[in-house]
């Protein structure tokens, strides 16, 4: 059992990865649209993120699905629970969000305290991301929820919220891993 104290490291720990992951998506749009503005709202930072935590999972290696653990399916798609409850919170340190857009202020010191094992896990996934070929950054939020519609690990969780008359329910670490749809394009 994890105690308050444990939590609450675990949940700063994961903002703080979370700003890395948003730190990220800037230089990646920087290197891909250095032109055109293209915005990072809550639900297109969401979808995005679903898709970076599970690009490399594996069945025994999960390294980032083990810090972004409380993924729920809604109807929009999976939404990351700690991580939504902090975008309306306003309780990040880099980050916040005027209405749905994110708005960031990074400076060099702002990921000096994050494990770099994570900050290596991260790079990676947004990696194998970019090497898929696919702009998730100009893409549409509704875009992106469509393509994370497509996974069977979303649709057993909202049929199951469904039958319990919910909007909600749990997506847990096996069942995002073991979904027999694993959409990405």
């Amino acid at each position: 059992m994890t105690t308050l104290q444990e939590r609450v490291r675990n949940l700063a720990i994961k903002k703080l990865l979370f700003e890395y992951f948003v730190f990220q998506l800037e230089q990646w749009k920087q290197e891909k649209h250095p032109r055109f503005h293209v915005s990072f709202t809550k639900l297109k930072l969401q979808k995005i993120l679903f898709l970076v935590a599970s690009v490399k999972s594996k069945e025994n290696t999960y390294p980032l699905l083990n810090v972004f653990n409380r993924f729920y399916a809604l109807p929009y798609g999976p939404v990351e629970i700690d991580i939504y409850d902090a975008m309306n919170d306003s309780s990040f340190k880099n980050i916040s969000f005027i209405g749905n857009e994110c708005q960031t202020r990074f400076t060099k010191e702002s990921f000096a305290e994050l494990d770099q094992s994570l900050v290596l896990a991260m790079t990676e996934a947004i990696q194998a991301i970019k090497n898929m070929g696919v702009d998730y950054i100009s893409m549409t939020p509704f875009e992106l929820v469509d393509i994370t519609h497509k996974w069977t690990s979303w649709q057993v969780a909202m049929q199951v919220a469904e039958m319990c008359n919910s909007k909600r329910e749990p997506m847990s670490t096996n069942d995002i891993i073991s979904s027999t749809v694993k959409a990405y394009k």
